[in-house]
């Protein structure tokens, strides 16, 4: 085999993933500072992984909740269903907030009561779960600090470089 050949071949290889490499750094960046400008101009955060995990638990107690409930127009409730809700409100109590989990609770003392008492109190207080279970995904959990004028780019673009690192 000829050594231009050889030559040829590698020098394409390493240019090839060198700009691929490049390329596809410069992409993560511009979509981190994307979106960070989006964050900022329409005041959302960017949801992480135990944000994900409180929206998830969430639906999931909703999920749970309307099953119990279907059940209860059917049936009574049985022991079997209490303890399934027990479980899923232990399962809850460190992702959730307490208004959830006291909202999760009145759902419950409602699935109690006999189908006369339990009218439309059994739909608001769904309808109130629901808000809660929206307000888990999108609410901020605290205001966004500023720094100083003069430190602000600086630090901004520092975090930008380290993000567009983790993210290759």
């Amino acid at each position: 085999m000829d050594p231009s050949i050889a030559i040829f071949v590698v020098g394409s290889c390493v240019s090839f993933f060198t700009f691929y490499w490049v390329f596809n750094r410069r992409l993560a960046a511009a979509q981190t500072r994307r979106q960070a400008e989006q964050a900022r101009r329409h005041g959302l955060r960017k949801l992480c992984f135990l944000d994900d995990l409180r929206h998830e638990a969430g639906l999931r107690a909703q999920t749970v909740l309307s099953t119990a409930a279907d059940q209860v127009s059917k049936t009574p409730i049985n022991a079997d269903m209490l303890m399934r809700l027990t479980e899923t409100r232990s399962m809850l109590q460190p992702l959730l907030p307490s208004t959830f989990l006291a909202e999760f609770d009145h759902i419950v003392r409602l699935l109690n009561r006999p189908p006369a008492l339990r009218g439309s109190d059994l739909d608001s207080a769904f309808d109130r779960l629901a808000r809660h279970v929206k307000a888990i995904a999108t609410a901020p959990d605290r205001r966004p600090v500023r720094a100083p004028a003069r430190l602000r780019w600086p630090s901004l673009r520092i975090s930008l470089l380290r993000t567009a690192g983790d993210v290759t």
